[in-house]
C-alpha cells in the first residue's frame, strides 16, 4: 500500500508539473483577409494565423465576396460574419465553420460589421459602420436590437473585426474614415447607456483587428500593403503595443475584416482531468482491498 501511495504521489507532482508549465502556447488566429479596405475585395480569403510564428494557412476562398466581422459564438461552435457583398450594406448575417463552410443568410443586420460574442448572456454584439450604433443579435434569426444610437466611436469604424470581449470586457478598436486614419483602442459597455471611452490613440489602430485567447489581447494589422501584415500583442489597461511576428502565407490579403480565436482546453485542464481520474482510481482500488 505505501509502495502504491508513493507512485500515485509521484505521478500527481508529474502532472501538476505538466499542468503549472503548459499555460504558454500557440494560439490560432482565424481570419478574414483580402485586398480590399471596403467593399469590392475580389476574392475574400478564411485562414488562419500561427501567433507564435504569424505563419498563414488558408482554409478557403469565396469570389466576389466581402465577408466581415468574425465572432466565435462558444454555444453554436460555429463563427458568425455579416456578408456586405456589392456595398449594400443589407449584410446577412452567416455562420462559418473552422474548415471554412459557408451557411445561407440567417436574416439581415444592415449596416452591422463588428460582432463579437459574449459568454455571460449568450448575445451577439454588433457595431454599424453605417449608423455608428451598437446593436445585440440574436443568433438564432439574425433579430436586432438597438443599444446606443450615439455610441461615440467615429462614423464608418470600426470595420470587421474591431470588437473582442476578455474577461467580459469588450474592447474596440476605431478610425477615422476612409482616407485619415486616426486610430483609437478603447472599451464599449452592453447597455444602451454605454458609450466608447478611450484607452489609447496610435494611428496603427485605424487598420487593426482584435482577437483574444482570455488571456493574451493580439492586434492583427494589415495597411494595404503587401509585407507589413503583422501581429501585435496589446497591454488591455495601458493600449500599449508589442510588435510580433509579420504574418506571410499563400491566400493572405492586405487587409483584415475579422478575427476570432477558438478556445481550446489547456494541456493543464487534461492535466487536472487524469489527477482526478488517478485519485478516483487509487480510492476504488483501496475500498477493494478493504473488502477482500
Amino acid at each position: 500500500m505505501r509502495l502504491q501511495l508513493r507512485s500515485l504521489t509521484a505521478a500527481l507532482a508529474v502532472l501538476f508539473s505538466l499542468a503549472a508549465g503548459s499555460r504558454l502556447q500557440a494560439a490560432d488566429i482565424y481570419v478574414i483577409t483580402n485586398n480590399s479596405f471596403g467593399t469590392g475585395g475580389g476574392l475574400t480569403n478564411f485562414g488562419k494565423i500561427d501567433s507564435s510564428t504569424g505563419a498563414y494557412t488558408n482554409i478557403s476562398g469565396y469570389s466576389n465576396s466581402d465577408l466581415y466581422g468574425l465572432a466565435w459564438h462558444d454555444v453554436n461552435q460555429l463563427f458568425y460574419l455579416t456578408d456586405v457583398t456589392g456595398g449594400t450594406f443589407s449584410a446577412p448575417l452567416k455562420t462559418l465553420t473552422t474548415s471554412g463552410t459557408l451557411s445561407s443568410s440567417l436574416g439581415n443586420v444592415t449596416g452591422t460589421l463588428a460582432l463579437a460574442y459574449r459568454a455571460a448572456d449568450n448575445k451577439l454584439y454588433a457595431y454599424s459602420a453605417s449608423s455608428a450604433q451598437t446593436f445585440t443579435i440574436d443568433a438564432s434569426n439574425a433579430a436586432k436590437t438597438t443599444l446606443n444610437n450615439a455610441a461615440g466611436a467615429t462614423y464608418g469604424s470600426p470595420g470587421g473585426g474591431r470588437y473582442s470581449i476578455m474577461n467580459d470586457v469588450m474592447y474596440m478598436t476605431w478610425s477615422g474614415f476612409p482616407a485619415t486614419p486616426s486610430g483609437n483602442f478603447g472599451t464599449m459597455g452592453y447597455t444602451a447607456s454605454s458609450t466608447f471611452s478611450s484607452i489609447s490613440t496610435d494611428s496603427l489602430y485605424a487598420r487593426m483587428n482584435l482577437a483574444n485567447d482570455g488571456t493574451t489581447m493580439y492586434g492583427i494589422y494589415g495597411n494595404g500593403t503587401a509585407g507589413q501584415q503583422r501581429l501585435y500583442t496589446i497591454d488591455v489597461s495601458t493600449g500599449a503595443l508589442t510588435a510580433g511576428p509579420f504574418i506571410t502565407g499563400t491566400g493572405l490579403g492586405t487587409y483584415f475584416h475579422g478575427a476570432a480565436i477558438v478556445p481550446v482546453p489547456e494541456p493543464s485542464t487534461y492535466a487536472l482531468a487524469a489527477i482526478a481520474s488517478g485519485v478516483m482510481a487509487f480510492v476504488a482500488h483501496r475500498r477493494k482491498a478493504r473488502r477482500a
